[in-house]
């Protein structure tokens, strides 16, 4: 909500007013992506892939147009 306020406040210096959301969009970096098993020569399954703990930071920024009236 924070980010339709600034929008908000933005137009009306400008001398406008917000309308519909034209436009939507997102960019997620660091976001994972599951990958498929793939097959050895042999035809069967590679060996499992050792996963470690920890933790994973995910960036995701959100881009809104609105119509300007």
């Amino acid at each position: 909500m924070e980010a339709k306020e600034k929008a908000q406040n933005a137009a009306k210096i400008a001398g406008f007013k917000l309308g519909k959301i034209i436009n939507y969009s997102e960019n997620m970096d660091g976001y994972p992506v599951p990958m498929m098993r793939s097959l050895d020569a042999k035809g069967g399954t590679e060996a499992p892939t050792q996963v470690e703990t920890g933790s994973k930071n995910i960036s995701i920024t959100v881009t809104l147009s609105y119509e300007l009236q």
